[in-house]
């Protein structure tokens, strides 16, 4: 339970920077898609459904899109996630850039369609392809130091936050 709040405050948190200190115009990230895509290619399939949806929400709440449309974005991302883990082996860089650019290029073809299925105005345009897919390789390119900033936060966490032994010293013993 403590590593599905520490995952959802740091979504949360990388939203609001992404939103307020990223300049919106030049703005070729997606840092809560990858933070998913980690969190999907990890043994834990409910935690990351889990993650998916509420984060999903969060960045619903905040968009113009209908409410659900990132939430279920962010499931296909899970579930890519978890077929090219298989597929892949995610422990190198190139596959990690692989994988990261195929499931979020998927996911802004899957957003601008389903967009444009809902307002008929041209919202499938090129610009917002080419838009989608410099995102995705932006982030690709990012998430191999991604993936270790990340593996890191969950071994630090998990050493003072998820071993209740931890907290214990060497002296007292367990019931």
């Amino acid at each position: 339970m403590v590593r599905v709040i520490l995952h959802l405050s740091l979504g949360v948190g990388l939203f609001f920077f992404q939103i307020l200190v990223l300049p919106l115009n030049q703005n070729r990230l997606d840092l809560l898609s990858l933070l998913v895509f980690y969190e999907g290619s990890r043994p834990f399939v409910y935690t990351a459904i889990f993650l998916a949806f509420l984060l999903g929400l969060v960045v619903d709440c905040y968009s113009y899109a209908p409410l659900g449309l990132q939430s279920g974005l962010y499931l296909v991302v899970v579930s890519l996630a978890r077929v090219l883990r298989r597929q892949l082996n995610l422990q190198y860089i190139v596959p990690q850039i692989l994988a990261v650019g195929l499931t979020l290029g998927v996911q802004g073809l899957l957003q601008s369609g389903i967009l444009d299925l809902l307002y008929p105005a041209g919202v499938f345009d090129v610009k917002i392809v080419q838009f989608h897919l410099e995102r995705a390789g932006a982030t690709a390119l990012l998430a191999p130091p991604g993936f270790l900033v990340l593996d890191w936060l969950d071994k630090t966490a998990g050493r003072y936050f998820l071993h209740y032994k931890s907290a214990l010293s060497g002296t007292e013993k367990l019931d």
